[in-house]
């Protein structure tokens, strides 16, 4: 599995805001922290791929985060992956998107 390091300008505008409320004084829930990042995230699969997820989870447990979505292929990518066997459509969809 690739490492993705995310860069993508909405992600950081979406933490440097819970970062300033933070420091305001405006300490924000577990909730909706998750909410932020899933926001962050699904503009970052936006503008890199053109589309976001159709669902998007974030689950903060501790200083561990986990981040689940679906519905991130295109039509065309399902078929590919579909019409050959799994490893083949797995390698072929990963040299076409690589992240």
């Amino acid at each position: 599995m690739a490492k993705v390091i995310l860069t993508n300008e909405g992600f950081r505008r979406a933490i440097l805001h819970r970062q300033r409320s933070v420091s305001e004084g405006a300490m924000k829930t577990q909730g909706e922290i998750e909410a932020v990042i899933c926001e962050g995230i699904s503009r970052f699969e936006q503008e890199l791929h053109g589309r976001g997820p159709k669902e998007i989870h974030t689950f903060l447990l501790g200083n561990f985060l986990v981040v689940r979505l679906q519905g991130v292929l295109t039509a065309a990518e399902q078929q590919l992956v579909q019409a050959l066997p799994a490893e083949k459509g797995r390698d072929l969809l990963k040299q076409v998107r690589p992240i």
